[in-house]
C-alpha cells in the first residue's frame, strides 16, 4: 500500500508540474510559452503583443515560441493579471497598473492623466523603469516581470450633444460615460454627470439617449468599438494624456528559466510592442474620425488658449492627490518627486519633438 501511495504522488507532482511553466520539446529544445491578454484579438494593444511574439520566434531562430495565445480574459481576467501571472497560470501576459492600483500603488501614482497628451510618456517610462528600482520591486513582489512597455495615449470626448468649449461648464448637466478614478472625477469638473456601465453597454447607451456622451477612451475606439457612428461631435482637449504604464509581462520563474540569449533577444525587441500599437492607434484612430465627418458629424480642436483654460477647471493635480496619498502610505516616501521628475521628462520630449494632435492631422488632410 506504501508503494503504491508514493507512486501515485509521484505521478501527481508530475502531472501538476507539467501544467506549469514553458513546455520544453526536447527533440529541438524548443521552449514553448502560453501567452494571454483581458483585451480583444483586434485590439491595438494585442497587435502590439502578437508583433512582439513574432519577432521572439524570428530573432530566436525558433527556440522560443509563443505557442498559445488567448484573448479577451479566457484566462486571467483584468483585474486578477498579477495573480495569474505569479500562480503560473500563463507564462507571459497584457498587464496594466490601472488594472490594479491598490497591488502596484507607485506604479499607478506615476500616471499624471490631463497634463500633456502623452506623447513623451514612452521616453518617461524608460528613463524610471531604468533608474528608479522601487518600481520593479513592487512588480516583483507577485513574481511579475515586465519586459516591454507600451507608449502613452490620450483619450477624445464623443458627444451626442453640442459642446460649447467656452462655457464655464461645457459638459454641464450631460451624462457621460467614464470609469476609473479619474475620469468621473474629469467628467464632474467640467460639469458633467460621471456614469459607469459595462463597456459592452455603452453603444446601445449611446443609441438609446442613456447617456450623452464618452469621456476617457482613446478615439481609435470610434472605429474599433464603432463608437463613431453614435457619435456626432468629438472634441479633443490637447491634455487629454490618461493611459501609461500598460505592457507585457513575464512570470518570474519562467523569466529567470531562458537562456541568456533569450533574455538579450527580450531586451533588444522592448520597443517593438509600441511602436506596432502606436501605428495601429494612429490608423484606427483617423478611421473613426472618419466615420463621425461622413455621418455629418462636428470635429473640434481646442485652440491651445482655450485647452489652457479648460485644463484649469479639470484641475489635474487634485486627480492625481488620492494615487499620491496612496503611494505615500504604501511607504514611497518620494512618489511626488518621482512625479515631478516625470512630468518634466514629458515636457521636454514635447519641446524637442514639437508636433499635432492627431485630430489636427486628420483636419489638415480631410478639410
Amino acid at each position: 500500500m506504501r508503494k503504491i501511495t508514493v507512486v501515485l504522488l509521484a505521478m501527481l507532482m508530475l502531472f501538476v508540474s507539467a501544467g506549469c511553466g514553458p513546455k520544453v520539446d526536447d527533440g529541438d529544445k524548443v521552449i514553448k510559452l502560453r501567452m494571454t491578454s483581458s483585451l480583444s484579438e483586434s485590439g491595438i494593444y494585442s497587435q502590439g503583443m502578437k508583433a512582439w511574439a513574432a519577432e521572439l520566434a524570428k530573432r530566436t531562430n525558433g527556440q522560443v515560441i509563443v505557442d498559445q495565445m488567448t484573448w479577451s480574459g479566457t484566462i486571467v481576467k483584468a483585474d486578477n493579471n498579477l495573480e495569474g501571472i505569479r500562480d503560473g497560470l500563463v507564462d507571459i501576459a497584457f498587464i496594466s497598473a490601472t488594472n490594479h492600483p491598490t497591488k502596484t500603488p507607485l506604479t499607478t501614482a506615476l500616471i499624471p492623466s490631463f497634463s500633456s497628451d502623452f506623447s513623451g510618456a514612452g521616453a518617461a517610462q524608460k528613463e524610471l523603469w531604468n533608474t528608479v528600482p522601487e518600481l520593479k520591486a513592487e512588480w516583483a513582489k507577485y513574481k511579475v516581470v515586465p519586459v516591454a512597455w507600451f507608449n502613452g495615449y490620450g483619450a477624445n470626448l464623443y458627444t451626442n450633444f453640442n459642446v460649447d468649449p467656452d462655457a464655464p461648464q461645457p459638459l454641464a448637466n450631460q451624462k457621460l460615460f467614464a470609469t476609473g478614478a479619474q475620469a468621473p472625477v474629469f467628467v464632474k469638473n467640467l460639469g458633467g454627470i460621471p456614469i459607469t456601465m459595462p463597456s459592452g453597454d455603452i453603444f446601445v447607451a449611446m443609441q438609446k439617449g442613456t447617456i450623452n456622451g464618452i469621456a476617457g477612451i482613446a478615439p481609435f475606439a470610434l472605429s474599433s468599438n464603432k463608437f463613431g457612428e453614435v457619435t456626432s461631435q468629438v472634441v479633443d482637449y490637447r491634455y487629454t494624456g490618461n493611459s501609461m504604464w500598460t505592457g507585457i509581462a513575464f512570470n518570474q520563474d519562467v523569466y529567470n528559466s531562458l537562456p541568456d540569449s533569450a533574455k538579450k533577444v527580450i531586451e533588444e525587441i522592448a520597443d517593438i510592442p509600441a511602436q506596432v500599437c502606436d501605428e495601429a492607434f494612429k490608423q484606427q484612430s483617423m478611421a473613426g474620425y472618419k466615420i463621425v465627418k461622413d455621418k455629418g458629424g462636428t470635429l473640434i480642436q481646442l485652440t491651445p488658449e482655450q485647452a489652457d483654460k479648460w485644463q484649469k477647471i479639470i484641475n489635474p493635480e487634485a486627480l492625481w492627490e488620492t494615487n499620491l496619498k496612496a503611494a505615500e502610505a504604501a511607504g514611497y516616501r518620494n512618489v511626488r518627486e518621482l512625479l515631478a521628475r516625470e512630468i518634466q521628462i514629458m515636457k521636454d520630449y514635447a519641446a524637442q519633438n514639437p508636433h499635432k494632435t492627431m485630430l489636427e492631422q486628420f483636419l489638415e488632410k480631410n478639410q
